[in-house]
Formats: C-alpha cells, sequence, structure tokens
C-alpha cells in the first residue's frame, strides 16, 4: 500500500501538484515509516512548496532511518537547500560539505554550494549597505544640527528698529491727533473717556480635589501639604479611606502626614470640638487597620501621637482610646 501511494505521490510531483504529492508522500511514510527514500521525496516537494522548517524536520528524520548513500546525499542537499532559504548558511554549509564528502562529483550539491556562496556574499553586501547609509544618515544629521549658527548680540537688526526721524513725525502726528478738537465737542475740549466697567467673577483661589480619590492621587496630593489639604484629608469618608489604604501597601509618609492633618483640624477647646476629636479618632483606628502598618508605626512621629492621643482622652470615650492605644502602642 505504501508503494503505491508513492508512485500516485510521483504522479503528482510531475504535475506540479507538489501539495497533493506531499499530502500522498506522508500518507505512505505512516505506513512504513523506515522507508527513507519516502522522506527523501517527500523533502522535495516541501522544497517545490517553499515550507523550509517542515523540510528540514523531514530531511532529519529521513536521515535518522540510516539511509543508503544515494539516499543520504539528497536528504543531505535538501536539508542543505532548506536551510539556506532560511538564511542560515552556516548550518547550509555543513550539509553540503557533508553530502561532498559522500560524493565530492556532484553537480548538484556542488551548484548549490556556489549559489550558497554567493548569497552569503550577497547578504554581507547588503549589510554593509546599511551600515554605510546608517553612517552617512547619522553623520547628515549631526553636520545639519552642527551649521545652525547661534550668535549672541546686544541690539536689535536694523530692519527691526525705528529712526529717530520717523519717531520724532510719529510722536508728532500723535500729539496733533491728541491736540484737535472733535466735531462733537461744544466747548473745545476733547470730551473725557467713558470707561465702561466690566463685571468679571474672581476666579476661586480654593485647589479643587476629587472627590473620590485613588491612593496614587492622594499620594499626589499631600506631598503639597496646605491648609486646604489638610482639610480636604481630615474630611474624607472613613469607607473611603478604608478601602484607599487596602489596596495597597502604607508609607510612613502617610500616616505622618495625617497626624498633621489631625493636629491641624483638632482645637485645645474640647467642647467645641468634640465633633472634630471623634473624627481624629476614627481616623486613627483606620490608619491602624491599613496593611503593613504595624511594620511602619516605629517610624511615625510619636511626640506628636502621644500629644494628640492626650489632647483625645478628654473628649473620645473610653473604650475609643483604648482601642487607639493598643493599635498604635507607642
Amino acid at each position: 500500500m505504501a508503494d503505491i501511494l508513492k508512485e500516485k505521490g510521483n504522479c503528482a510531483f510531475k504535475e506540479g501538484n507538489y501539495a497533493e504529492a506531499d499530502r500522498l508522500y506522508y500518507s505512505a511514510i505512516v505506513l512504513d515509516p523506515k522507508n527513507s527514500v519516502l522522506y527523501s521525496n517527500r523533502a522535495i516537494a516541501l522544497v517545490n512548496l517553499s515550507q523550509w522548517e517542515t523540510c528540514v524536520q523531514v530531511c532529519d528524520e529521513g536521515l535518522a532511518q540510516e539511509p543508503e548513500v544515494k539516499t543520504k546525499i539528497k536528504l543531505l542537499w535538501r536539508k542543505g537547500t532548506a536551510l539556506m532559504k532560511q538564511s542560515r548558511f552556516t548550518d547550509a554549509r555543513d550539509c553540503y560539505s557533508q553530502a561532498l564528502v559522500l560524493d565530492p562529483a556532484n553537480k548538484m550539491v556542488l551548484k548549490s554550494m556556489e549559489e550558497l556562496t554567493s548569497a552569503q556574499a550577497e547578504e554581507a553586501q547588503v549589510k554593509r549597505a546599511h551600515s554605510v547609509d546608517e553612517q552617512r544618515s547619522e553623520k547628515k544629521m549631526k553636520t545639519t544640527l552642527e551649521e545652525i549658527p547661534i550668535y549672541e548680540v546686544d541690539r536689535l537688526p536694523d530692519e527691526f528698529c525705528v529712526s529717530k526721524s520717523e519717531a520724532s513725525s510719529a510722536s508728532d502726528v500723535t500729539s496733533a491727533s491728541a491736540s484737535r478738537p472733535t466735531s462733537t465737542s461744544t466747548s473745545g475740549l476733547i470730551p473725557k473717556p467713558v470707561i465702561q466697567e466690566v463685571n468679571i467673577d474672581k476666579p476661586s483661589t480654593a485647589p479643587k480635589f476629587p472627590e473620590m480619590p485613588t491612593l496614587q492621587q492622594l499620594t499626589t496630593i499631600i506631598k503639597s501639604p496646605s491648609d486646604d489639604v489638610y482639610y480636604y484629608a481630615f474630611n474624607l469618608p472613613i469607607p473611603l479611606l478604608k478601602r484607599l489604604l487596602s489596596t495597597g501597601c502604607i508609607e510612613p509618609s502617610i500616616i505622618n502626614f495625617f497626624l498633621d492633618t489631625i493636629t491641624f483640624n483638632v482645637s485645645s477647646n474640647a467642647s467645641v470640638n468634640a465633633s472634630a476629636n471623634e473624627r481624629a479618632a476614627q481616623l486613627l483606628i483606620t490608619l491602624a487597620q491599613a496593611p503593613r502598618f504595624k511594620l511602619v508605626s516605629m517610624f511615625v512621629n510619636k511626640p506628636k501621637l502621644q500629644s494628640i492621643t492626650t489632647h483625645l482622652s478628654s473628649t473620645v470615650q473610653r473604650g475609643q482610646l483604648e482601642q487607639i492605644n493598643n493599635l498604635w502602642k507607642y
């Protein structure tokens, strides 16, 4: 059955139907995988189909069957051709050299060796040409940049200057126009121009911060602390702050910033700022629940933290204060 498929493959190959020949040779190999001639026939069909990688693989499989010398030369030649088409010149030359060891006068292999040498020389020439073009382009760019003159001057060019006579003439014309009474004036005097006031709303100087900032936005904002920034950060919703702090690793700079924020917003007058003190306590608890807090808490401003908790001790609930002390453990 494999021989029948081989003959059909040969007929398809002679008719120029290389795809059909490849299919038939493959089917024959499945039935007779030790037949190296089938691999050689399929390899030449693949060469005509320009399927170079598959051709190399088929040739290697055929060579593994320990073929006769004649078939081995064909497999080496066809593998070398496929390698040369992929610009793998060193490997291709190695295949041709092995074939010539077996048959030094093989015209087919000798011709392919000449083509290989020409292909290598042509590729080297193209590479040199590209290299020269790149060098010329780089040199031209450098030369163009160097040809731009830069001069230091202490006066404008003449074409941009007004001569003294022209300036005097222009001044006389302006003076004459200003002294000439208008036809609408009844007293011979130039009427005083009326300046119409235009109401322009003053732009708001208060900075605009995002209502729902990301952690990156918040980190950027706190790099430039100000009264507005302290007020903004102090009034961020606690659920939002929890979500922001849970999305990344908290840094000592963030903790110290919020300590500054709390210090700025709370007052020594506890009766007036009880709500602010309660808010400060919530912020301290929220910060302490952030990832990596235990690690970075050693870098916080301890005196400032102690000052805050001492201030809060007179207003916040005792249980809440104990929770803060346990979380921060300063």
